[in-house]
C-alpha cells in the first residue's frame, strides 16, 4: 500500500510539472483548458451518441406514459401532457450533464499535458526565430565580404568555408524548429485545437527558408576550414553572450568563444551598438559591433 501511495504521489508531482512547464511557455489565443475540453466534449462521437439517446428517451418516454393514460381512460389536459414532457426532458437534460461533465473532468489532465507540449515547443520556435533574420543578414554580408582588407591584408572573414558555416548553423536552427514544430502540430491535432495563423504563417515562412538552405547546403563540403584569428582593424559582430567586458561605444570587450568572425580571446574596440531594430537605433539591446585589436 505504501508502495502505491508513493507512486500516485509521484504521479501527482509530474502532473504539477506538466502544468508548470506549459505556464512558463508563451500562450496562444484559445489554448485553455476548460475551453478545449468542451470542444473535445462537442465533437465526441460517443457523447453525442449518448446525448442523442437520451433525448430521444426522454421523448419515447412521454409519448408510452401519454399512450398508457389514454389506454386507462385518463383524459389529460394539454397542460398536464406538456408537464410530463418537460419532466422527461428535464431528466433527460440532467444526465446529458452529468455525463458530460464526466467526460470533461476525464479529459482536463491529457488536455494539459498536450496545452503543455504546444506552449513549450512555441517558446523554442520563438527564440529560435528570434535570431535567424539577424544570422541570415550575417551570412549575407559574410559571403560579400572582400578578399583583403587595409593594405592587402587577408581577410579570414572571406572564404566559402565560414558562409557554408553560418548555413549550417541557419540549418540547425530550422531544424530544431522544424522539429518543435512537428510537436506542436501533433499535439494540436489530438486536442483538436486549430493553431491561430500567427503560428502556420510561421511554419510555412519557416518550410520556405529550409527548402533554400537546403539547396544551398547540398553544395557545401563536410570538412569546413576552421576559423582563424581576425587580423587587426577587422570589424566584427558580436552577440550578447559572445563576449565579456563593456557595453558603450568605446569600450573594449573580449570574445568569449570562437564565432563566425572571430576566436576565443581576441579583443577589441565597441565601435557600434546593435539592437533588434538594427544598429545604434532604439530597441532591446542584442549585441556589438567591435574592431579587432
Amino acid at each position: 500500500m505504501a508502495f502505491l501511495a508513493d507512486y500516485i504521489e509521484s504521479l501527482q508531482e509530474q502532473k504539477k510539472l506538466i502544468s508548470k512547464l506549459g505556464d512558463s511557455g508563451p500562450s496562444l489565443p484559445g489554448l485553455n483548458v476548460d475551453e478545449i475540453t468542451k470542444t473535445l466534449a462537442d465533437l465526441d462521437e460517443n457523447l453525442s451518441k449518448t446525448v442523442d439517446y437520451y433525448k430521444s428517451l426522454a421523448e419515447q418516454e412521454a409519448d408510452k406514459e401519454e399512450a398508457e393514460a389514454a389506454k386507462n381512460g385518463i383524459k389529460e389536459t394539454d397542460e398536464q401532457k406538456s408537464a410530463r414532457r418537460k419532466k422527461k426532458r428535464d431528466e433527460a437534460t440532467k444526465k446529458i450533464k452529468d455525463i458530460t461533465d464526466r467526460f470533461i473532468e476525464t479529459q482536463k489532465d491529457f488536455v494539459q499535458e498536450q496545452i503543455s507540449i504546444i506552449k513549450v515547443n512555441w517558446g523554442t520556435i520563438s527564440s529560435e526565430t528570434k535570431d535567424l533574420p539577424q544570422t541570415i543578414s550575417l551570412a549575407t554580408a559574410t559571403s560579400l565580404q572582400p578578399a583583403a582588407v587595409g593594405a592587402a591584408v587577408p581577410n579570414p572573414i572571406f572564404n566559402l568555408g565560414v558562409y557554408y558555416q553560418v548555413l549550417k548553423a541557419i540549418g540547425r536552427s530550422l531544424n530544431v524548429i522544424k522539429t518543435s514544430f512537428l510537436n506542436m502540430l501533433i499535439a494540436a491535432d489530438k486536442i483538436k485545437f486549430a493553431l491561430p495563423k500567427e503560428v502556420t504563417g510561421t511554419l510555412n515562412t519557416i518550410l520556405g527558408l529550409i527548402e533554400l538552405t537546403g539547396g544551398e547546403l547540398s553544395k557545401t563540403s563536410d570538412s569546413v576550414k576552421p576559423i582563424p584569428e581576425s587580423p587587426g582593424g577587422t570589424e566584427v559582430i558580436l552577440k550578447l553572450g559572445e563576449y565579456r567586458g563593456g557595453s558603450e561605444i568605446g569600450q573594449k570587450v573580449v570574445a568569449t568563444r570562437d564565432t563566425l568572425q572571430v576566436k576565443a580571446g581576441q579583443s577589441g574596440e565597441i565601435i557600434e551598438r546593435i539592437t533588434e531594430k538594427g544598429f545604434t537605433k532604439a530597441g532591446n539591446f542584442v549585441g556589438v559591433k567591435i574592431r579587432v585589436d
